[in-house]
Order: C-alpha cells, then structure tokens, then sequence
C-alpha cells in the first residue's frame, strides 16, 4: 500500500474544510488508486464508532494481556455508510450487501483516513495562549485531488471558554476510570471511554472556529458550529484543550 499522508491545504491561504460536502477517501494499492465515496458523518455515527472500541486489559498467569481494538470499529463504520467506490474489476457494487465484499487491506487504510485528525505541528508556537480564549489547531484529511491522493487541511482553528474546576474534574476522573469483570486474579479490567463527555463539553466551551464551511459559507454561528461540526473533530479538539499536543501524537487515534 502507498503512501496515504494527504496535500495539505493552509486554512491562512483561504482554503475552508467542506463539512456538508461529498466525503471521499483514495489510495494506491500496487498500481491502481481506489476511492471511496461516503454519505455524511454524523454525531452518532462517530459515537456509534467510539462505543465499539474495546480496551481491556486482563490478567494472565505471569503477564497481563492489553487489547485496544480500533480497527474492527473503524472498518464497521466504512461499510455502514459507504454508498459507491470506483477502481475495482467486475459489477460486485451493484449487487445488495457489496460491501461487505470489500477486503479488509482495503477497508482498513479507508477507515484510517476518515480519522486521519491530529493537532497542527508548531501551531500557538508564535504567540502566547489567552485565557479567555483558549486556541487549538487541527490538521486533517479531508477529500481527494485526484484518484489515489488524498487532500487535505492545516490549520483548522477551535477557541474555547475556559475550563472550569468542574469540567476539569469530569475529565481526568472519567481517563482513570475502569471496572473490573470476574474477580481481581483473572478478571478483565474494562477501561472507560470518555468520547461522550467530550462531546458535551465541546458544545458547552466552543466560542468560534476558522477553516470550516457548510453551505459553501464560513462556519461562525454557533449553533451551526455545535451541530454541524464533525464529531471526530470535536473529540480530537477538545482532547489538545485538555492534554495539549505532542510531537509524537498519531493522527486519527483518538480516544
């Protein structure tokens, strides 16, 4: 499989992120470039996506087994709301169920850059942050320039209202929390995911964002803002709020 990392586009040069626009997705795989084409993401679907991830982690005899499985989840999401590809042999897509003839080589790559969000590199490095109005920066993949090339943006700008004691308390207790299940020597400790809570705490704190528009407009109202903004974005955006960014931070991790 080439190399997937998309052309970015700088949001300083004007560029704005279609957030109701045809999503797509494209890579190579030996020679031929393959894309997908998906209806829109929503909100539940992301939340659909975070509720299938597993974390876990269970004691064995003299080791401990991890599990953090994000792929079955990313690949179930491509298949749900994937409506036509291009690239491939034969009629397979215009019989029902053609998706789940997709091989997983590919679904997985396709599920990867629908995540492919992470912070901006070196952004808020020119000036110190305000308070009042706290400034982080995305980059992410977003549509293609031509089969098999991803595009994309830099500088995709959230400002937020300041974290309260509350909202802080919220949000490291619910990164500690985990459960146990079958007793403490061989139980599986099931690890709490907190995409829900970032998800409410974005449409609390959220005052403006740069670099997105619906409608072929400028995204600035702020209800638009909360109910049009994509919910991978969202968690990403709010998660730099909290932690900041890192130079070695995947991009489309999250959670």
């Amino acid at each position: 499989m080439e190399d997937t990392q998309p052309v970015l586009q700088k949001i300083s040069d004007g560029a704005l992120l279609p957030l109701d626009g045809e999503r797509a997705v494209s890579f190579i795989d030996g020679k031929f470039p393959y894309t997908f084409y998906f209806s829109r993401l929503t909100q539940g679907d992301w939340q659909t996506y975070f509720e299938g991830v597993v974390y876990t982690t269970q004691n064995q005899r003299e080791s401990q087994l991890t599990v953090l499985d994000m792929e079955n989840p990313g690949i179930d999401l491509v298949q749900q709301k994937l409506i036509r590809v291009e690239g491939y042999r034969g009629d397979f897509a215009s019989k029902p169920g053609w998706q789940a003839k997709i091989m997983p080589r590919h679904l997985r790559p396709a599920a990867w850059l629908l995540r492919f969000v992470g912070p901006c590199d070196g952004f808020g490095e020119d000036r110190p942050f305000d308070p009042e109005c706290i400034e982080v920066g995305l980059t992410a993949a977003w549509g293609i320039t031509e089969p098999g090339k991803m595009s994309g943006y830099e500088g995709l700008i959230h400002r937020f209202a300041p974290v309260t004691a509350e909202h802080r308390r919220k949000f490291y207790r619910a990164s500690s929390e985990s459960r146990v299940v079958g007793g403490s020597r061989n139980g599986k400790t099931i690890h709490a995911l907190r995409h829900r809570l970032l998800f409410s705490f974005y449409d609390e704190l959220i005052l403006s964002v740069d670099g997105y528009k619906v409608r072929d407009q400028p995204l600035t109202d702020l209800n638009d803002i909360r109910n049009d903004m994509d919910g991978f974005h969202k968690v990403k955006a709010v998660e730099l709020l909290f932690a900041g960014a890192s130079k070695s931070a995947d991009a489309g991790q999250g959670e």
